[in-house]
């Protein structure tokens, strides 16, 4: 999960070509413009650092095909081209800075309209892919690949010409608010997330447990404030004995674990977590499960995929988390134009039709697109266990094909995710 003024100024947003000279392992047919994708990446203020892994991922697929890394080991010297249907195919990266949206505008118009891209990826940060979906609108002849974990864009006034192939944040999370109502026996729950669209990721365990028959009140529902000055162990001390379970969305000191395993021990059986409490996991989480839509557990495609990782950049200090979205953008998009051999007449027409219906064999697993282009993906559980001396993710259980929808609690007229909705009920009655 990735998060993100006045006149701008030309160097807030930077067009930097990833393409060097060097032949391609196949020479494409002389004349032929080349192919551009366009990658976004926050380039500068908060999350800058994750400039380096956006960009290694999307270069990954090229590296794949037989393509070089312009300098050694670092993913911003950019990558050589690769051919796709006698059709060189580039890398082109525009930066925006976190917390301005108007940088991501410019981003997108620089990669559009003065590089002449065909498909544009990202950027990563979750909220920046409602920009994304308004100027894809306005664009209908260049495909955009979303890589922001929200749920809206590929939910909610789509647009035809925008895919994401990654799960959002609520398809990741739900999968554990089932396993505590079916599997813990849960009846009812409380949740503490932070009062953000990426906090509200609590949205997804709501529907997990509520669809499986749970209760959450909405009292029960408590946020901490984005300044952070609320602390989560004070939160979690207002919640009733009674309840049966806590889904655990931040991180803290320890101490909101403490609090509940007062009332409520062990935790494994009383407490689920979020993404920020199990990367990495420690001790205090010995025994509690989470969920990710990367596997716990080695496969052939995850180990390949970590591999080639470390091989091409064995500095970059990821391992697979950060960079995934790009990769899961870059690599089915190549995939697509490899199927109709770069043909992206007629508006991309053929090109668009592939990659709707692309089986794309993900690292993590086979992702589908539903009829609004976002991805049906599986989710896996896994639990803190100690092992060879230090903590560690082992997977209990894997939700294959989980859809956006949730089996239908989410829809393209329910309301947004936020500390009050999607409201506790059932699936096939509402509130």
């Amino acid at each position: 999960m990735r998060r993100r003024s006045g006149p701008l100024l030309a160097s807030i947003v930077a067009l930097v070509p990833l393409v060097g000279c060097s032949a391609s392992p196949a020479q494409p047919a002389a004349g032929l413009e080349p192919i551009r994708i366009g990658v976004v990446t926050v380039c500068e203020g908060d999350l800058s650092e994750d400039r380096n892994f956006s960009l290694a991922g999307a270069e990954l697929p090229f590296i794949r095909r037989g393509a070089h890394l312009n300098v050694a080991d670092t993913p911003t010297g950019g990558v050589t081209s690769v051919p796709v249907g006698g059709r060189d195919v580039e890398l082109v990266e525009a930066c925006e800075r976190y917390g301005d949206r108007s940088t991501t505008i410019s981003a997108l118009s620089s990669l559009v309209e003065r590089s002449g891209v065909a498909i544009v990826v990202g950027p990563s940060v979750a909220d920046d892919s409602i920009a994304v979906r308004e100027y894809a609108r306005a664009h209908p002849d260049v495909t955009f690949i979303a890589t922001g974990s929200e749920q809206s864009p590929t939910l909610r006034r789509t647009v035809p010409n925008l895919y994401r192939f990654d799960v959002d944040e609520y398809q990741w999370i739900a999968p554990l608010g089932r396993y505590a109502r079916r599997t813990l026996g849960w009846e009812s729950a409380a949740t503490v997330g932070e009062a953000n669209t990426p906090g509200y990721q609590v949205a997804g365990f709501v529907a997990g447990f509520c669809s499986a028959g749970g209760q959450i009140a909405r009292t029960d529902r408590l946020f901490m404030d984005q300044a952070g000055s609320i602390d989560p162990a004070s939160l979690v001390s207002r919640i009733p004995a009674s309840v049966d379970g806590l889904f655990l969305a931040v991180s803290g000191s320890g101490m909101a674990e403490r609090v509940w395993r007062q009332t409520h021990a062990p935790l494994s059986r009383h407490l689920v977590a979020g993404w920020q409490l199990l990367y990495p996991p420690d001790r205090a989480a010995l025994g509690i499960v989470g969920s990710s839509s990367d596997p716990f557990r080695e496969t052939r495609a995850w180990s390949r995929y970590n591999t080639l990782l470390d091989r091409t950049f064995p500095d970059l200090g990821d391992s697979g988390y950060l960079n995934q979205s790009s990769y899961d953008a870059v690599e089915p998009v190549l995939e697509a134009l490899e199927h109709v051999d770069g043909d992206l007449s007629d508006g991309q027409r053929r090109f668009a039709d592939t990659l709707a219906h692309l089986r794309y064999h993900a690292p993590q697993g086979l992702i589908t697109l539903d009829r609004r282009h976002q991805a049906i993906g599986p989710v896996y559980l896994g639990r803190v266990v100690m092992r060879d001396g230090r903590p560690t993710m082992k997977q209990i259980a894997v939700f294959r094909h989980v859809h956006q929808t949730l089996g239908g609690y989410f829809s393209p007229s329910s309301p947004a995710p936020s500390q009050t909705q999607p409201a506790c009920h059932p699936l096939g009655r509402s509130s």
